[in-house]
């Protein structure tokens, strides 16, 4: 059954982010192999050892009243670890305006140490 369609309207300084599509789960194989039954056998690596630095980006799809820096279709970078977050479903998340970094005004290869 297919999930209804949500309209959210963030309140005080809380943002709604769509979050950016993720590589494949194929980019994550570590080895595979046949096991004695014949079936293929595949370890896969955990996502956050693929790249602990690695960006969490996402477009901003709405905001509250409060929130002074960032606007609906802002393409934005926010900080990994979302203390206060609410997760929706794995593609949206609400946040605080506080957890966004920075906007981004154009794409780059981004590393954060």
């Amino acid at each position: 059954m297919a999930r209804p369609e949500i309209e959210l309207e963030p309140l005080g300084a809380r943002v709604v982010v769509e979050k950016n599509e993720e590589k494949s789960e194929d980019d994550n194989v570590l080895s595979s192999v046949d096991n004695n039954d014949g079936e293929k056998v595949v370890i896969y690596r955990a996502p956050t050892s693929v790249d602990p630095n690695k960006e969490n980006t996402g477009k901003v799809i709405a905001v509250g009243p409060e929130c002074k820096g960032v606007s609906a279709g802002d393409e934005v970078l926010y900080v990994r670890h979302l203390g206060d977050a609410c997760i929706l479903d794995s593609s949206v998340v609400i946040m605080h305006e506080d957890d966004i970094l920075a906007r981004v005004k154009r794409k780059a290869m981004l590393n954060c140490a």
